[in-house]
């Protein structure tokens, strides 16, 4: 998972199964890109948009 402004976060940048973002700091409003992988092989990402209000 990377934050907005490209830091890496996480440990290693990972999160273990199951997922949650509940130790991860989103503490940048923005866009954080979110790669999962699935099975070892396939790989793929989203982005989580934050911002506050």
């Amino acid at each position: 998972m990377f934050a907005p402004d490209g830091t890496l976060l996480g440990k290693d940048g990972r999160c273990r199964s199951p997922l949650s973002l509940e130790n991860v700091r989103l503490g940048q409003d923005g866009e954080y890109m979110v790669l999962i992988d699935g099975d070892g092989m396939s790989t793929f990402g989203y982005t989580l948009t934050l911002t506050r209000s």
